[in-house]
């Protein structure tokens, strides 16, 4: 018997503009452009996944997002033909789980960012029963993994010591002060 359940959640984010321009590092995407992302955002919204994981303790209850392998497969073909398209359909790709996350867990945009919860065993294996996950390493690029609900920012965050939000360039950034 897993120590975990799994329940499928329907998501269907909009297109945030103004993340998607940030994670593109672009100031401005010009209408033909943005035209033919969005075509693509519905063609990827079925390749979309957001999975409630409860495990046996009360408080273990995590989020799942991700996108499937075929996503990437396409990113990555794109790389060797145009590399600036393929930066921009990362960054979608990006923006499209980033995007299910805020649906579903609206603190995390005030937050502004989705902390890891620490690993453990349920959730371990329930990821890999849903194919994230294989002998400890994710197996999908587009893929977030948080607690649900949202249970705090860098202060549950399991990369807390790692991060480049709370150190960039090997300074402590004010904005994140209180949690190192």
């Amino acid at each position: 018997m897993p120590d975990f359940s799994l329940k499928a959640l329907a998501v269907n984010p909009s297109i945030d503009l103004e993340l998607l321009l940030e994670n593109s590092r672009e100031k401005d995407i010009e209408d033909p452009l943005l035209n033919r992302l969005r075509t693509e955002w519905s063609a990827w919204l079925p390749c979309l996944h957001a999975v409630h994981i409860t495990g046996s303790a009360a408080a273990d209850s995590w989020l799942a997002v991700w996108l499937d392998e075929a996503i990437e497969k396409k990113v990555d073909c794109l790389w060797a033909e145009a590399p600036s398209k393929a930066f921009l359909y990362n960054a979608l790709a990006q923006t499209l789980c980033m995007s299910a996350v805020y649906a579903l867990l609206p603190e995390v945009t005030a937050f502004g960012c989705a902390p890891l919860p620490p690993a453990c065993a349920a959730l371990g294996q329930a990821l890999k029963q849903i194919g994230l996950q294989d002998k400890g390493n994710m197996k999908r690029r587009y893929a977030v993994i948080t607690g649900y609900p949202f249970a705090g920012g860098c202060e549950v965050c399991s990369l807390r010591g790692e991060c480049p939000r709370l150190k960039p360039n090997g300074k402590e950034n004010a904005a994140f002060e209180q949690f190192s």
